[in-house]
C-alpha cells in the first residue's frame, strides 16, 4: 500500500475526466450508505489521488490534507480489527506527501547555490555567523538551502567547520516546517470555509487541526512573530469550527425533522387544521339524546352516517395528539440548535393547545351528555310514577338512566345536580330490613346492587 493505496498505481491509466468524476460521484453515495466499509475508503483515497495526478499534472499537498481529514473521519466507523489497516494508508499519505515536499526543495547542490556557499564561507569566516531566524518565510527557505550548501560545502571540501552552523540549521527547519505547516493549515481552513458540505467540510478541518496541535507542541522554539502567527490561525480555526459545527448541527436538525414529517406529515397536517369545536354539531347528533331501546334498555341515540356509527371522535384525535406530541417532544430533544427547537416547539405548543381544548370540548359534551340523562331520569320517574309512589318504577329510572353516567367526570354543577335528583329518588325507595332486598324491586339495596353491576358510558366513548 506503500506507493498504491487501493492499488491506483502512480502509472495507472487514467479514465475520461466524466469516467472519474462519475466514479468519485458514486464512490461517495456508497460511502454515506456505508461509512465503514473498508475497500470503499480504500477505493476512495486512491481516485482521488489519481483524479489529482490526472488534473494537475502532479499531486496537491491539499489533497493529503483533505484525505488525512477524511481518514481520521472514518475510524469511528470501522471495525475495530480494521484500525491498522486505516492507519497504514494514513502513514503511506504522509510518506507521500514528504516525498512530494522533498521534491520540491531547492537543489543545493546547483552551480549557483554552490558558489553562494563559498561566498558565505568566506566572510562568515571573517565576520562569523548571523545565527537569526529570519521571520519572513521566503528569507527562512533561502537562509536554510544556503546553511545547507555551506555545511555540505564544509564536508566535500574539508574545510574548517564554523561554530553554530549546525545549531542554526536546526532552528531553520523548525521555522520552515512551522511556515510549511502555517500554510498548510491556512489553505485546509479556507478549503473548509468554502466546502458548502458542512460534513465534508468538519473532515477538513480536522487536517488543519492536527497541523496546528504540532505546531502549538513546537511553539516555544520558535520566534514571537511566528508563534503570534500560530495564535492568530489558532483563532481563525476556532472560528471556522464553530460556524461550520453550527451549520452542520443545523443540517442535522433539518434532517431529523425531514425524517418526522416523512411519518407524521399526514397527522401534523390534519391535527393542525383540526378545530374540536367544530366536532359539536355531531356530537348533539349522535350522543345528546337518549330514548328508550325495543328490549327496555337505555340506548344513546346515533345518528348513523351512510356507512356506519362514528364513535370516540373525540378521544380518538386526542390519543393521536398525544402521540404525536410525545414524538415531537422526542426529536425536539434530539436537536442540537435553537433555530430547530423554536420550530419544534412552536408546533407543539400548537398542538398542545388543540388537545387541551378537545380535552375541554370532550368534558364539556359528556356532561351535556349527563345532563341530559339525569333530567330524563327525573321526568320519566315523576311521568311513570305519578304520586311516586311506584317504587319498583323509580327504582328503574334510576338504573337506566343515572347507572350508565361516570361521575368522575362530571363538573361540580352537573355533578350536584345527579346528586339531587338521585337523592330525592332514591329517598322515596323501601328501606332495607333483610338480606332479601338486594333482590326485591324498589328496595334501595336492590337498585344499589343493579347500579353496580351496570356498566358506565365513560368519557373515553365521546
Amino acid at each position: 500500500m506503500e506507493d498504491s493505496i487501493q492499488g491506483v498505481s502512480d502509472d495507472s491509466e487514467p479514465g475520461s475526466e466524466n469516467e472519474r468524476r462519475e466514479k468519485l460521484f458514486r464512490l461517495r453515495n456508497r460511502l454515506a450508505r456505508q461509512p465503514g466499509d473498508l475497500e470503499l475508503i480504500e477505493e476512495y483515497v486512491g481516485l482521488v489521488l489519481d483524479s489529482t495526478s490526472q488534473e494537475d499534472g502532479a499531486e496537491d499537498l491539499e489533497t493529503y490534507d483533505r484525505l488525512e481529514g477524511f481518514l481520521l473521519s472514518r475510524a469511528e466507523d470501522v471495525e475495530p480489527e480494521e484500525i491498522d489497516a486505516l492507519l497504514e494508508m494514513a502513514n503511506n499519505l504522509d510518506e507521500r506527501r514528504e516525498r512530494v515536499l522533498r521534491q520540491s526543495e531547492p537543489d543545493v547542490q546547483s552551480s549557483e547555490t554552490d558558489q553562494k556557499a563559498v561566498d558565505a564561507y568566506e566572510k562568515r569566516g571573517k565576520d562569523g555567523i548571523d545565527t537569526t531566524v529570519p521571520e519572513n518565510p521566503e528569507e527562512a527557505e533561502q537562509k536554510l538551502s544556503l546553511s545547507k550548501a555551506v555545511q555540505a560545502l564544509i564536508r566535500d571540501q574539508d574545510r574548517e567547520p564554523l561554530d553554530g552552523l549546525s545549531n542554526l540549521i536546526e532552528r531553520l527547519q523548525v521555522a520552515t516546517q512551522a511556515d510549511t505547516s502555517l500554510r498548510r493549515a491556512k489553505q485546509i481552513i479556507e478549503s473548509a470555509r468554502e466546502e458548502s458540505d458542512s460534513s465534508q467540510a468538519a473532515y477538513i478541518l480536522q487536517s488543519a487541526e492536527q497541523a496546528i496541535q504540532q505546531l502549538v507542541m513546537k511553539r516555544s522554539d520558535l520566534g514571537s512573530a511566528r508563534r503570534e502567527k500560530i495564535q492568530e490561525t489558532v483563532q481563525e480555526l476556532e472560528r471556522v469550527s464553530g460556524k461550520i459545527t453550527k451549520a452542520r448541527r443545523s443540517e442535522e436538525d433539518r434532517r431529523r425533522w425531514e425524517r418526522f414529517l416523512d411519518g407524521h406529515g399526514e397527522d401534523l397536517e390534519e391535527l393542525e387544521s383540526w378545530d374540536p369545536h367544530g366536532e359539536e354539531k355531531q356530537f348533539r347528533e349522535k350522543f345528546q339524546s337518549v330514548s328508550d331501546g325495543e328490549d327496555g334498555s337505555t340506548k344513546l341515540s346515533m345518528a348513523k352516517t351512510r356507512k356506519e356509527p362514528r364513535r370516540n371522535i373525540l378521544t380518538k384525535k386526542i390519543a393521536r395528539l398525544k402521540d404525536l406530541l410525545q414524538t415531537m417532544s422526542s426529536v425536539t430533544d434530539e436537536m442540537s440548535t435553537s433555530s430547530g427547537q423554536e420550530k419544534a416547539r412552536k408546533k407543539i405548543e400548537s398542538l398542545s393547545q388543540t388537545l387541551e381544548a378537545a380535552q375541554q370540548k370532550r368534558e364539556q359534551v359528556y356532561n351535556e351528555f349527563a345532563l341530559a340523562r339525569i333530567r330524563k331520569c327525573f321526568s320519566k320517574a315523576e311521568g311513570e310514577t305519578g304520586a311516586w309512589d311506584d317504587k319498583a318504577g323509580i327504582a328503574d329510572q334510576l338504573v337506566k338512566y343515572l347507572a350508565e353516567v361516570d361521575q368522575r367526570f362530571l363538573t361540580s354543577e352537573v355533578g350536584r345536580s345527579y346528586s339531587e335528583v338521585f337523592e330525592h329518588l332514591y329517598g322515596k325507595l323501601k328501606r332495607a330490613k333483610s338480606d332479601d332486598d338486594f333482590e326485591e324491586e324498589g328496595r334501595k339495596l336492590n337498585v344499589l346492587k343493579r347500579m353496580n353491576e351496570t356498566e358506565v358510558i365513560g368519557i373515553e366513548s365521546f
